[in-house]
């Protein structure tokens, strides 16, 4: 298993350089809807590959931009059709209303915490009745702590219990987010 994820590792990295940021973009975009390798060494590359700076924004953008677009395919084309053949399941609506109902500072958090699958997350929402606007805020707040965490702290698990200083980072960023979530939270009056 090792061996195949650097082998794709090698492929995109390869792309990256060869066919410029639409490759890194549309990689990360595919990455929100079909998790086959971890974002994490999506934005990485990225980020060795263009620089801090333009790998940062090119990662957010793809991300933003692949959330954003798995969560209006499942609206669009699978939230009528799901719903309806769970319809008499307690279990599925009770969980569909917990979601539906989640407070835009936790959903902000959610999306913030680095090892949160984010396609797990986009297609719960687009199963759920979130606005897509409340989604999309909560995203647009919640993803740069996440690419920062995994661009500039690394993409290596067992790194973050062998070095405090990168849990103290997480704390941070995540007490961060949190605070930004609430402030626009009460500014724009999101439930």
């Amino acid at each position: 298993m090792e061996v195949f994820v650097e082998d794709i590792i090698d492929i995109v990295q390869n792309l990256i350089e060869n066919f410029g940021p639409f490759i890194g973009i549309i990689v990360i975009i595919f990455e929100s809807m079909f998790p086959i390798v971890p974002l994490a060494i999506f934005i990485a590359l990225n980020i060795l590959v263009y620089g801090p700076v333009w790998g940062y924004i090119l990662s957010w953008m793809a991300t933003i931009i692949g959330c954003m677009l798995s969560f209006v395919v499942f609206r669009n084309f699978f939230h009528r059709y799901i719903n309806k053949i769970f319809k008499n399941k307690k279990r599925y609506q009770k969980l569909r209303r917990w979601i539906s109902n989640v407070r835009f500072s936790h959903l902000v958090l959610l999306v913030a915490l680095p090892f949160t699958p984010a396609f797990a997350v986009n297609i719960s929402a687009g199963l759920s009745d979130i606005s897509k606007r409340k989604f999309f805020l909560a995203i647009l707040v919640g993803k740069p702590f996440m690419v920062y965490f995994w661009g500039y702290v690394g993409y290596n698990f067992f790194e973050i219990f062998s070095r405090p200083r990168v849990l103290l980072d997480v704390v941070l960023l995540l007490t961060v987010a949190y605070i930004v979530s609430l402030i626009v939270e009460r500014k724009l009056k999101i439930k």
